[in-house]
């Protein structure tokens, strides 16, 4: 399993307030995993494009099929 790093990103209030009606909704546990999702969806959206990007996307060990 690669390593993983901790990565700081600033996100509007208005974001970060709609972020949140989506962990207390259910739909997601914490940001952490919010923000996971939404980096594996933007990657994926991204295949096909770059030979290099898509051989990276598809060796993630914690890549869920339907993300």
């Amino acid at each position: 399993m690669k390593k993983s790093e901790i990565v700081g990103v600033r996100v509007s209030a208005e974001d970060l307030e709609r972020i949140d009606e989506l962990i207390v909704s259910g739909d997601f546990g914490s940001r952490s995993e919010f923000a996971r999702y939404a980096i594996r969806k933007m990657l994926k959206s991204y295949e096909g494009r770059s030979p290099r990007l898509e051989n990276v996307v598809n060796e993630h060990p914690h890549q869920q099929d339907g993300d």
